[in-house]
Formats: C-alpha cells, structure tokens, sequence
C-alpha cells in the first residue's frame, strides 16, 4: 500500500518488439481495422500490441473474439493489447498518457477489466514512445469496469527491468493459500 492509498505490485518490466513485415490481414479483420489505423505493431513477452492513431478506435473497438482467438493461437500470444496516446483534441483524457483495451478470448477472457500483466508491456512501450522518465506513466484501461493505473519502470539492485503498476483496488475476497 502506497501513502496516498494505492496498491502497488512490482512486476518484471516487458519491453515490445516492433513487427515490421505488416499488420497480419486476419488480426487486421478479427479487430475490424484497416492498416492506416495502426502506428505501431509488436511482441511482447507474452503479449501483442498494436498502437492505434486515436483513443477512439480503441474505445469503438468491437472485436470478433473468435478470430482473434485463431489469431493469437497462431503466434502463440496470451492476448491482444490495443492502446493509444491521446492528442490535446481529445479533452476526455487529456491527462492520461495512454488509453487501452485488452483482450484473452483463449483465456476465457474476451475483453479483460483491468490487466495488470499486460501494463508491464504497456508501461514499458509509452515510457519509451514518450521519452518519459521523470514521472509515472498515467494509463487507463477502458474496459466496462475500466480502472486508472500508474506505472513507473526502474531498475532494480540486479540491474533488471521492473514496472510497478499502481492503482485502486476493491477487496472482493479474503483467505489463506497453503501449500
């Protein structure tokens, strides 16, 4: 628990590596987008994402999860990000760094509330894509639920990417692991 409230987690850092063969056409249609919608296409660890020119593309996002779900089983992916940097035109998250929407149709999951894992790699490619590095990255998942993160990358005593991803939490169950 952090001063002001928050949960914080300390996760690995995942840095994205760009795809420049293209957009595959079956991702481009299982999303309902055209390759001019997109800015950037990468791997991360375990993740796709796919910067799109505008919040509003990800936020009109209706994607076919059955497709989807072919998609990420053919490049052996946990689920698909789609993000966005919003402009000074978009007032609504003017103060936000990145806008996203995550979706793991093969784990159950068609479209995730509020992902941790996948702001690992979020947090990484904003930091990088906006030369950050004196403040928290500000991300918000725009699910139905929808949650607002911070996430500050930093290296760790073992020289190691890291991300701790910051934000509010609802206590929906308490109880004791053994093993």
């Amino acid at each position: 628990m952090t001063d002001n409230g928050k949960i914080e987690l300390n996760f690995p850092g995942d840095p994205s590596t760009e795809i420049k063969d293209g957009v595959p056409e079956s991702l481009l249609n299982s999303l309902d987008l055209t390759e001019d919608d997109i800015l950037y296409y990468g791997y991360g660890r375990l993740d796709v994402i796919l910067l799109l020119k505008n919040p509003d593309l990800v936020l009109k996002n209706n994607p076919n999860y059955s497709e989807l779900s072919n998609y990420l089983t053919a490049v052996d992916k946990r689920c698909c990000i789609i993000t966005s940097i919003p402009t000074n035109e978009n007032d609504q998250f003017s103060d936000l760094d990145c806008v996203s929407r995550v979706f793991a149709p093969n784990d159950g999951i068609n479209e995730d509330p509020v992902t941790g894992s996948a702001h690992c790699l979020i947090g990484s490619f904003i930091r990088e894509r906006l030369s950050i590095d004196d403040r928290p990255i500000q991300a918000y998942q725009a699910s139905e639920r929808g949650g607002y993160l911070e996430l500050e990358e930093f290296i760790n005593e073992k020289e190691e990417k890291r991300i701790y991803l910051r934000g509010s939490a609802v206590t929906v169950m308490i109880g004791t692991m053994f093993y």
